[in-house]
């Protein structure tokens, strides 16, 4: 809360405002109450009708003061921000301090596992922002664009970038510069990165080989450097059907399942095969063959989605015409997030019943005693 005091005291010098006065941490802990209880309007929280219950905002801080520190709520100091246009004017300045902090203990509180994915999230707004995107597959399908790395195993976020328009990508174009920059504090751990096709590329796949990192991915057809059409036909015959080729460490793959999906692995036996379930018109389960590098990457893609399934449990954001103050919320619940994963799996933290019988925590219930 110093950045608002800070800018409190910048306005209330030129048009003094008796009703302010610097305050603490309680208005953040009302925010996170106000993401367990979601209630259309911040008014309610201090209304006396029976029918909401409240006790406990009241009791923290008084509706004038909670709407004062709305009023000149801040993250960041943007006086020192070059204007637009200018070359080293940041676009995130205003949630920049916050950005870096979480991302920084994102790298470095947890060790995360041998598998991760990379994949783009989104921050829902809906308000006027120059670098806002669509994105019609998403449920969250108009705001801003987040490239994350996550972990399959439990969606902690390990890293991030904010996408804020074009910028000069270097070879390979922006699917190569995200991936690279994302993994760039993973190098030589032989970790493997999962990716969809945007990203996929043989030329990506060999990078990353060198920085000491395995890959597997959807992939696009069409990119340089895939196998001829004569070698690798588009359409397969029969469900289950496959070719598999190889080069150096590289495998392409493709397989037919109701359609037909390539794949590109430096990280899979190319030998190796596995079933999947499918259902049939009548209901009825049978197994079709499939390539191990198949069944690795559904299993171990999804956790951007595992995050964002997470963050949005709870979210803390509310309606608000700042751009900013969404992009700021949302580092606050991937911090709230990943530290609540911390605590799931610290050997220290377990919970029990009276019984002494293991229970699960559950976000709710961290969130409440934070």
């Amino acid at each position: 809360m110093d950045e608002t005091n800070r800018y409190a005291r910048q306005r209330t010098r030129r048009s003094p405002d008796p009703r302010w006065a610097a305050q603490g941490d309680a208005f953040l802990g009302i925010r996170l109450y106000m993401s367990i209880l979601n209630l259309p309007s911040y008014d309610m929280y201090w209304s006396t009708d029976p029918i909401f219950g409240n006790q406990f905002a009241p009791r923290v801080m008084k509706r004038d003061r909670f709407d004062k520190l709305l009023q000149y709520f801040h993250a960041a100091d943007t006086s020192r921000n070059p204007p637009k246009g200018h070359e080293d004017h940041d676009k995130l300045a205003h949630v920049r301090p916050v950005l870096e902090f979480v991302r920084r203990q994102c790298l470095e509180q947890y060790h995360p596992h041998e598998e991760t994915s990379i994949d783009e999230a989104m921050v829902a707004f809906q308000g006027r922002l120059g670098w806002r995107q669509y994105v019609p597959s998403k449920p969250t399908k108009y705001g801003m664009k987040v490239w994350v790395r996550a972990d399959p195993a439990n969606g902690f976020v390990n890293d991030f970038q904010f996408y804020t328009g074009k910028t000069k990508n270097g070879e390979g174009g922006l699917g190569t510069r995200v991936v690279v920059d994302l993994t760039r504090e993973i190098k030589d751990r032989r970790m493997t990165v999962n990716c969809d096709n945007f990203f996929t590329s043989p030329a990506l796949f060999q990078q990353l080989l060198e920085d000491g990192l395995y890959a597997r991915g959807t992939a696009r057809g069409d990119r340089k450097g895939m196998p001829p059409p004569a070698s690798f036909p588009k359409k397969l015959k029969n469900q289950g059907d496959s070719i598999i080729l190889q080069k150096g460490s590289l495998t392409a793959i493709r397989w037919q399942d109701k359609r037909t999906v390539t794949f590109l692995s430096t990280a899979d036996d190319p030998t190796s095969m596995t079933e999947v379930d499918r259902k049939k018109k009548d209901g009825t389960i049978h197994k079709v063959k499939s390539p191990l590098a198949v069944s690795a990457y559904n299993m171990n893609m999804n956790g951007v989605d595992h995050a964002d399934q997470l963050r949005n449990e709870y979210p803390t954001s509310r309606k608000c015409r700042k751009w900013w103050q969404y992009a700021f919320w949302f580092l606050v619940d991937v911090a709230i997030c990943n530290a609540f994963i911390v605590m799931k799996e610290s050997p220290h933290h377990q919970m029990t019943t009276r019984k002494g019988k293991a229970k699960p925590r559950t976000l709710l219930s961290f969130k409440k005693a934070l």
